[in-house]
């Protein structure tokens, strides 16, 4: 399956992109843009700012999927957690997680697919969840590139249980049919 990546990681620290709205970081320390496929700005807030740590921001041109904003402000809420957020010692969201969890949903969603919950893992992870149309698919995002995936279809009784890798064909077609069932 061929698409286009979400975002792009640029370092602001030089403003070589040539974007006048970005704080002053100074020399310590840095800002990460993330340019984002029809897009006019996406950042994370600059972390010495008040208000959450991280902050992923999405001005997006024309009219964007009905997922992103409501995964965007999950993800938002996501990365606000403090350490120990459950009180039994959880790590805090790591936003190169957030990042590519939302960077997944572009790449693998169609505008028909309603929009996941975003859950918090203990482990500062991200998992994505659809218990609709008759599938039940939980996505859990450990690291970059370091997904499992659990799928029960209620309707044929398929399941499945995974680690998925850089072949995403097995998800893809998962989302492909709860698509299809709308």
């Amino acid at each position: 399956m061929s698409s286009l990546s979400l975002l792009t990681q640029h370092d602001v620290r030089r403003n070589s992109n040539g974007f006048g709205w970005f704080p002053d970081t100074g020399s310590a320390g840095g800002l990460n843009h993330y340019s984002v496929s029809g897009a006019t700005q996406s950042h994370f807030d600059d972390p010495r700012s008040s208000g959450p740590e991280y902050r992923i921001v999405v001005d997006y041109k024309g009219e964007a999927p009905r997922w992103l904003e409501p995964a965007v402000q999950a993800l938002n809420e996501l990365l606000s957690l403090p350490a120990n957020w459950d009180s039994y010692g959880a790590r805090p969201i790591d936003p190169k997680i957030a990042i590519f969890s939302l960077q997944l949903l572009a790449e693998m969603m169609s505008p028909t697919i309603p929009a996941p919950l975003v859950i918090p893992t203990n482990r500062g992870g991200v998992q994505l969840e659809w218990h609709t149309r008759g599938i039940d698919l939980e996505i859990e995002i450990q690291q970059p590139g370091r997904i499992s995936a659990c799928y029960e279809d209620h309707r044929s009784g398929d399941e499945w249980e995974e680690e998925l890798t850089s072949d995403l064909t097995r998800l893809s077609d998962t989302l492909l049919e709860l698509s299809r069932r709308g």
